[in-house]
């Protein structure tokens, strides 16, 4: 009995479905974001929140405090200050990478150094203050040092932080979803202006050069603003955030002095152009 070509089971219908998968398996590893199919179709939050791509950064910001499953009913009332209660920085570990094998973020030939105070080999610290005792090289360790992470859920230092938010938002990335760098705080202070009481919405990122990093969550008013970050909410309340890397919002206002005072930040508008290379609006 004649064997039949095995190749005639491949049909025009087989080959087609093949080349759709292949397709689809390439752009998987072109190094888009691992999003949960969710973060890139959020326009909004509460009523009169931001839609377009700032409804899709303040999503993920959201996201990154209250975790995935809570996200959409979270209206950011005034609060002092609450800890994430979600993973975040280990929900995607090939953003967590590209952050931190950014040139951008490294220093002195030292790898993440802008990433997190605590060096990769677990035995000393990049700079002070820094509380903590796993580096940011292995990042479930580093997510909840090593332990159990019982809404002390770690984010990097402040700048690292909101970058991986914007990238992971998708509306803030290089070429084929490559991972894109917030520029430096000497461009920022030279290119970017103040925010203000009467300027300021939902969905900025502002920084203070040199001093803090975050993404404004809800606008009350000038004495009033809810923020979310990493590296500012702290375990005790008789000690500084600093060093501890902790994601969670808080309440700011357009008073006080230093990095309380909102007068003090700029505003990254170029993020929302996908490029800040010339103007930061």
């Amino acid at each position: 009995m004649q064997q039949k070509n095995p190749r005639a089971r491949w049909s025009s219908a087989h080959l087609v479905g093949l080349f759709v998968l292949t397709m689809a398996f390439i752009s998987i590893n072109c190094g888009q974001p691992a999003e949960d199919g969710v973060g890139f179709t959020k326009q909004s939050l509460y009523s009169g929140a931001p839609t377009g791509d700032r409804g899709r950064l303040l999503w993920e910001a959201t996201r990154a405090v209250v975790g995935i499953n809570n996200a959409d009913s979270e209206d950011w009332s005034p609060v002092g200050e609450m800890f994430a209660t979600a993973s975040y920085v280990s929900t995607d570990t090939g953003a967590w990478s590209s952050l931190r094998n950014a040139a951008e973020y490294a220093y002195g030939g030292v790898t993440a150094y802008y990433v997190s105070c605590r060096a990769d080999n677990d035995t000393s610290n990049n700079y002070t203050p820094c509380s903590l005792t796993k580096g940011s090289d292995t990042v479930s360790e580093y997510e909840c040092q090593n332990g159990s992470c019982s809404n002390n859920y770690h984010g990097g230092q402040c700048k690292a932080f909101a970058n991986l938010v914007a990238y992971r938002s998708g509306i803030f990335h290089g070429t084929n979803w490559a991972w894109k760098s917030f520029p430096s705080y000497a461009w920022i202070s030279s290119n970017c202006s103040n925010t203000t009481s009467g300027s300021i919405q939902a969905g900025d990122v502002l920084v203070y050069p040199n001093n803090h990093t975050l993404i404004v969550a809800r606008v009350f008013s000038s004495t009033s603003v809810m923020v979310i970050d990493s590296n500012w909410v702290r375990p005790n309340s008789d000690e500084s955030g600093n060093g501890y890397e902790l994601i969670g919002a808080h309440e700011m206002s357009f008073s006080g002095s230093g990095l309380g005072d909102l007068d003090n930040y700029k505003v990254l508008n170029c993020v929302y152009n996908n490029d800040c290379t010339s103007s930061c609006n």
